[in-house]
């Protein structure tokens, strides 16, 4: 027998992994860098981390759109800076979209407009009473807004940060009368210059952006905003974002060696350096279909129809995976099966089975099948390969919310520890 401890080790896949429950603080992602779902320039960068004390890092985040068409006090013109404008919009009557201080987008819908109570994903749930919406996650991460902007944000360990204002503009985050950042302004209060928290500084610098516009299909240089150039880092280096047109007078983004552009007229990506992209707009403004093509001629696809499960995705070496998930009920948005389909056959590399309750109990891979059973909130599943060799795993629950893992095979017993948070203490082999 053999009996291992360990310290500082997370279980990345746990239910006390509480950052991953509710807000991740990483930078957002889509399928091709800097192109979001409908086919726009997004263009994400992460610029430094604010140390918020007790194991809580905020990143800065900044964020350009080629379709956004606003005046950002924080960043210009066409930029959003999340942790200081996370906000809630309403879409439809029935339909609302947040933005949360990293970034990320969540949406919560309800059955009429005379409910209060809104259901959102990724397991969140809200309440809205007159101007004043409160979103949760079940971990304990909770938004509050009024009037559509962050008001404040309370941690699973129930710290309470509180977004402070000058009319409008944000001047600092704080936790109980403790400013945690700083907001710098103009002397005009027009313009965001920096921010500080706990010594450290970022300077933002504007600078002129074109603003060019279609008229009878000819480009234009209609005007110059002013949008964020160049951010002073807490080292000194310098962050710059150039903004310019080419010959033809389309407009485009310069990141260190990278450039990227984007049509004037419908806003849509154009190019990646030397990736060209082919975007199709979806008619009723859902997501759009995303291609792009390299100097060699090779392709690449990505398009998710959400209202029916199918999402197709092809890399360079034309093999398409389409994955297909439920749309509708209690396992709206699960994965039913996932194929691989090139020229000549395809391949069902997963498929999955659940129960009434939503819950699963059957995944097949090409090498393997898992089972699940469920008894007193403990779960345990069994593993069959293709060798015909069963492992059975095991999950029981203590009352002060640690947890034991228990995986058997026939040539060895393993137990894993865990605290109440999903920290693993202790691994013991029995052979």
């Amino acid at each position: 027998m053999r009996i291992y401890l360990l310290t500082g080790v997370a279980l990345a896949v746990s239910a006390g992994n509480l950052l991953s429950c509710g807000i991740s603080w990483k930078t957002p992602t889509n399928h091709f860098d800097s192109v979001n779902e409908r086919g726009f320039l997004s263009f994400w960068d992460q610029l430094g981390t604010f140390d918020f004390g007790n194991g809580l890092k905020v990143p800065l985040i900044v964020n350009f759109r080629s379709n956004r068409d606003t005046l950002s006090p924080y960043g210009g013109y066409g930029w959003l800076v999340p942790l200081l404008e996370s906000n809630v919009v309403q879409l439809e009557e029935n339909r609302f979209m947040l933005v949360q201080p990293d970034g990320w987008n969540r949406y919560f819908g309800r059955k009429s407009a005379s409910d209060t109570a809104l259901l959102g994903d990724g397991g969140w749930a809200a309440e809205l009473k007159g101007n004043t919406f409160t979103a949760w996650a079940s971990c304990g991460w909770k938004l509050i807004y009024v009037n559509g902007k962050i008001t404040s944000m309370l941690s699973p360990d129930n710290r309470r940060f509180d977004w402070v204002r000058s009319g409008e503009r944000v001047t600092e985050i704080r936790e109980g009368g403790t400013p945690k950042l700083v907001v710098k302004w103009n002397d005009t209060g027009t313009e965001m210059v920096g921010i500080e928290s706990n010594g450290k500084t970022f300077g933002f610098e504007r600078g002129d952006k074109p603003r060019v516009q279609s008229i009878s299909k000819q480009n234009v240089v209609a005007a110059m905003d002013r949008s964020l150039a160049a951010v002073r880092l807490p080292d000194n280096a310098r962050r710059e974002y150039v903004f310019g047109v080419d010959d033809q007078l389309n407009p485009r983004l310069k990141v260190d060696d990278r450039l990227l552009a984007w049509n004037p007229e419908t806003k849509l990506i154009s190019s990646d350096g030397d990736w060209k992209y082919q975007i199709t707009p979806a008619q009723d403004g859902s997501y759009a279909a995303i291609g792009r093509k390299n100097p060699a001629g090779k392709n690449e696809f990505w398009h998710n129809d959400r209202n029916k499960g199918v999402e197709i995705v092809q890399g360079l070496n034309g093999v398409k995976r389409v994955t297909t998930s439920f749309v509708i009920g209690k396992l709206a948005g699960r994965i039913r099966k996932i194929e691989e389909i090139n020229d000549e056959n395809s391949l069902l590399t997963y498929q999955a089975g659940y129960d009434d309750k939503g819950r699963l109990l059957r995944e097949v891979f090409p090498t393997a099948t898992i089972t699940y059973s469920y008894k007193d909130g403990d779960i345990t599943t069994s593993t069959v390969d293709a060798n015909g060799w069963m492992t059975e795993t095991s999950t029981k629950s203590n009352s002060d919310g640690s947890f034991v893992e228990t995986s058997k095979s026939e040539a060895e017993t393993t137990l894993r520890f865990y605290n109440k948070t999903g920290l693993l203490l202790a691994v013991r082999q029995i052979y």
